[in-house]
């Protein structure tokens, strides 16, 4: 077996996008990992009526406010690796990381967009 990558957090928008991003690393990370084997995981998810709330009203800072939250959130549990789970909130997340405090500490990590 080798040696298991560190905490990856997830940043939940939508329950599917969530769980979909979740078991895509559970069920790749045995070929490169070995039998069984994943990263630790974390999720962080605001309720799905918050991010239509926003949606509805073309709110996309804060639909980027709730994501930048999450993150916050999964960083304070030194998460180092921030997963979106949903293609339909790419656009606010870009927009929000570019006035974001997180965006100078990203470089060192990577965004998976599923």
């Amino acid at each position: 077996m080798k040696t298991l990558p560190k905490h990856i957090g997830i940043v939940g928008c939508s329950a599917e996008g969530a769980a979909l991003c979740y078991r895509t690393i559970c069920t790749e990370s045995p070929k490169i990992l070995g039998e069984y084997a994943h990263p630790e995981i974390s999720m962080h998810t605001h309720s799905l009526a918050d991010y239509v709330n926003r949606l509805n009203n073309s709110d996309l800072l804060g639909v980027g406010d709730l994501m930048l939250s999450s993150a916050k959130k999964l960083k304070a549990q030194s998460s180092k690796l921030k997963a979106q789970s949903s293609k339909l909130k790419a656009q606010s997340s870009k927009l929000k990381a570019q006035s974001s405090k997180l965006k100078a500490q990203s470089s060192k990590r990577r965004v998976l967009i599923s």
